[in-house]
């Protein structure tokens, strides 16, 4: 276990300081400015209705070659890129949008979504389920105030965690995503929700009422358990441009999200009740070091108090989880980076008092090239690796057996954004 550790760590430090050390070239390069985010909001006083979106497609492959498990998608995979040696279509966007004027009115948007991804909604990413509603990632409308602030009703990507479920955005690094995404956050939040207008140098909040904190297969757009989750945030911006950070909090008691995967560690499982009470903490941070280099650090918190009965009696599971991303992207030209990550969760579960750990880790490293304005290449290289906990061994050998606690995986992504 030690040494694992440390080759793990060694590998994530050893990726940092490539990026940090690649030369700089004399063409200057926004980071920001290489990732064509489909929709710019029209500030007028009269938004015309927008049409855009992307496709993103990928070829996976596990390294280790494992020979019986076919190309099908695998939950031992990372979230994003879930087959294996199959060209696949990860998710084609079109996203219809019209802004609402600054002086006031209405506006809203519908994302509908085809591919993997649009499976993302169940809460383990594994796609094991289908999630209800999950060709429309976006559906809500907006009513802005004269005065700045808006008041939003309907379905939407959820404010928590750094990264995105499409793979256009600044923030998108990678073509994976992390484990506290995979593990640990929602995809999606469907209710009501409304934003302040911006307070004081770049400061605002957010307040949402939700169905739900969890994506199962039967919550989130819709309910089943008759309870509201609560979704409270706080950004600041750097008035400079410098950075970025943001804290997300929510709660709720959901219907169960972890049926799966508390089976795979206990019997106790097969009388799980629904009732799961949710806590989230998210904290990220943005920092532009220069027009060329920009960091990154995400931190989640998720506590999960659980009950199964067994033999006519109450056992509390309790499950508490913490979860890091840390990020590097180096404009090397006005074309192309490199992107690093290094992310982490550790959980604790007590079932009845008796406790177990389990440990998470990867380690990525995407080079991105950029052609023209609507092609964006990343390939990819990431380790993952795990303790011996509760549920190891994580990963399929060479003859498609569970036996490994590390996995290497090598990807080429391509999205073709358009407007």
């Amino acid at each position: 276990m030690t040494k694992m550790f440390k080759k793990g760590n060694a590998l994530a430090f050893g990726l940092l300081a490539l990026v940090a050390s690649t030369p700089c070239f004399t063409a200057t390069a926004n980071a920001a400015d290489y990732f064509p985010d489909a929709h710019t909001v029209d500030r007028s006083d009269n938004p015309q209705m927008e049409v855009d979106g992307m496709v993103d497609f990928y070829y996976s492959t596990l390294l280790n070659n494992p020979k019986n498990i076919g190309s099908g998608i695998q939950s031992m995979m990372p979230a994003y890129a879930m087959r294996n040696q199959t060209p696949t279509l990860a998710l084609g966007e079109l996203n219809v949008t019209k802004d609402a004027p600054t002086k006031g009115g209405f506006g809203g948007q519908l994302s509908l979504q085809v591919g993997d991804v649009a499976d993302l909604g169940v809460a383990e990413k594994t796609n094991s389920e289908e999630a209800r509603y999950k060709n429309i990632g976006q559906l809500f409308g907006t009513y802005a105030f004269p005065k700045g602030g808006d008041i939003n009703v309907g379905k939407v990507f959820t404010p928590f965690c750094f990264e995105d479920i499409s793979n256009n955005l600044p923030n998108d690094f990678n073509y994976s995503r992390s484990i506290p995404y995979t593990d640990l956050l929602p995809t999606y939040n469907a209710g009501v929700w409304v934003d302040s207008p911006m307070i004081d140098k770049g400061l605002t909040l957010s307040a949402f009422v939700v169905n739900s904190l969890n994506n199962t297969d039967n919550e989130g757009v819709s309910d089943d358990n008759n309870t509201k989750g609560y979704i409270g945030e706080i950004k600041w911006l750097d008035p400079a441009g410098k950075f970025m950070a943001w804290e997300t909090y929510g709660h709720s008691k959901d219907l169960n999200a972890f049926p799966g995967k508390i089976f795979a560690i206990t019997a106790s499982a097969e009388g799980l009740t629904d009732t799961d009470d949710c806590t989230i903490s998210d904290a990220s941070i943005m920092y532009n070091v220069s027009t060329r280099t920009t960091l990154g650090l995400n931190w989640v918190n998720r506590k999960d108090n659980m009950a199964a009965q067994v033999e006519g009696e109450s056992l509390p599971i309790n499950a508490s989880s913490n979860g890091v991303g840390l990020y590097c992207r180096r404009q090397t030209t006005k074309l192309t980076y490199f992107a690093v990550r290094y992310s982490e969760d550790l959980a604790t579960l007590d079932i009845a008092g008796s406790s177990s750990l389990l440990k998470e880790q990867e380690a990525t490293l995407t080079y991105g090239i950029h052609s023209g304005e609507s092609w964006l290449t990343k390939i990819e290289y990431r380790h993952d690796w795990t303790n011996k906990g509760i549920a190891a061994p994580l990963y399929y050998d060479t003859s498609g057996n569970l036996t490994k606690q590390s996995e290497d995986t090598l990807t080429v992504g391509m999205v073709y954004s358009f407007k």
